[in-house]
């Protein structure tokens, strides 16, 4: 399995939904605005690889060598402690 679920997944379209509300508000809480999502819950959430970007991959796209290819590298964030507590006003 992987953590790398667009937010409108048709197989499983509640997990979809559920993906989609999780970046929204880590956006938001990245952002200093309101979120319902707590530093736990995104540290909890990173330790399973959970991908606060969709990457896409299209199924046609080949290597443009032989080579063993490395895996994308995996988005850079800040580290969760540093980021802006989140106040409710």
């Amino acid at each position: 399995g992987h953590c790398n679920v667009p937010g409108f997944y048709a197989p499983n379209k509640a997990l979809g939904a559920w993906v989609h509300r999780q970046r929204a508000q880590y956006k938001l809480y990245c952002a200093g605005k309101q979120s319902s999502l707590t530093s736990e819950r995104i540290m909890k959430l990173e330790t399973i690889g959970f991908q606060w970007q969709h990457r896409q991959f299209k199924t046609n796209d080949k290597p443009l060598s032989t080579k063993k290819q490395e895996p994308p590298a995996k988005l850079q964030l800040p580290d969760p402690i540093t980021r802006p507590p989140v106040t409710f006003e």
